[in-house]
């Protein structure tokens, strides 16, 4: 019988070994693969990923000397960095849809008043450079506030959007705990009585 390859895992209880199938030597390539087998082993084992993750986590933190309150408050500062990165990807999304949707209505409606201005002026372009000045002026800037992430505009439009994001999730949050108060109003009024 060839060599077997045991994965061991730190558990609660103590050691558990998982034994894995053969595997010939120089297939694995990079950390992916050791990640992938590992998930496998894990749902073998009928252990759940977050449950794996956990133990991985804590095990490596005694390893390096690690309390359990080091490694919580650097899991809780991981995960807010990890919700601050998606709510600044959320941001620059909508942010580019808004700027594309302006940038195409400049197009559209200064491409009409040229046509206008030029179909009304004896082909000459007159009075439509004023508005496709003024506007563009205004085009370049919320270009400036949507792709320049390193400029005080950006952090400004970013810092306003996320208020008014909590706005709107303390508002619904009011409406929800309204909801969830108010007296069934297809109850009878004495049964509403009794109930308070």
């Amino acid at each position: 019988m060839g060599p077997i390859e045991r994965l061991l895992f730190a558990t609660g209880a103590g050691i558990s070994r998982i034994h894995f199938l053969q595997m010939p030597q120089g297939n694995l390539h990079d950390d992916r693969d050791v990640e992938e087998i590992l998930k496998l082993a894990v749902r073998e084992a009928g252990l759940s990923d977050e449950d794996a993750l956990r133990q991985r986590l804590n095990a490596a933190g005694q390893e390096l000397g690690l309390s359990p309150k080091q490694l919580a408050a650097a899991e809780e500062k991981y995960m807010a960095q990890k919700a601050h990165q998606a709510e600044l990807a959320e941001y620059k999304a909508e942010a580019k849809k808004d700027f594309w949707e302006h940038f195409l209505g400049y197009l559209v409606v200064n491409g009409g008043l040229v046509g206008l201005d030029v179909f009304w002026g004896d082909g000459v372009m007159s009075w439509s450079r004023w508005p496709i000045l003024i506007w563009g002026a205004f085009v370049a800037i919320h270009a400036l506030e949507t792709f320049a992430q390193r400029t005080s505009f950006f952090q400004a439009e970013f810092g306003k959007w996320r208020q008014k994001r909590l706005r709107r999730f303390r508002r619904r949050q009011q409406r929800q705990d309204s909801l969830l108060h108010e007296p069934n109003s297809t109850q009878p009024a004495d049964e509403q009585a009794q109930e308070t």
